[in-house]
C-alpha cells in the first residue's frame, strides 16, 4: 500500500501542479505553465501529497484485506506461506 501510494503521488503531482497554475492564471497555456515552474517546480507540494495519498491508498488495502479475511478469502501471501484459510 505504501509503495503504491508514493508512486501514485509522485506520478500525478506534475500534472496537478500545472493544472493549479493554469487555473489560477486564466489564459496561460500548459507549456507556459510548465516553463514557468521548471522541472523542480512541477513537484511543489509533493511531500504533503505523498502523506495524504499514501494514507488513503494504504487504508484501502487494509480494508480490502480485512473484507477478504472476513468472508474467508485468503489475502496476498497467505496461500504461498501456507497460512490460508480453509
Amino acid at each position: 500500500g505504501v509503495l503504491a501510494g508514493v508512486s501514485a503521488s509522485l506520478v500525478s503531482q506534475p500534472g496537478d501542479t500545472v493544472l493549479s497554475v493554469m487555473t489560477n492564471t486564466p489564459g496561460l497555456a500548459m507549456w507556459d505553465a510548465m516553463a514557468a515552474l521548471g522541472p523542480l517546480g512541477l513537484f511543489l507540494g509533493a511531500g504533503t501529497r505523498v502523506w495524504h495519498v499514501t494514507g488513503f491508498i494504504t487504508a484501502q488495502f487494509v480494508i480490502y484485506d480485512s473484507v477478504k479475511r472476513a468472508v474467508g478469502i485468503p489475502v496476498a501471501g497467505e496461500e504461498a506461506a501456507g497460512g490460508g484459510m480453509k
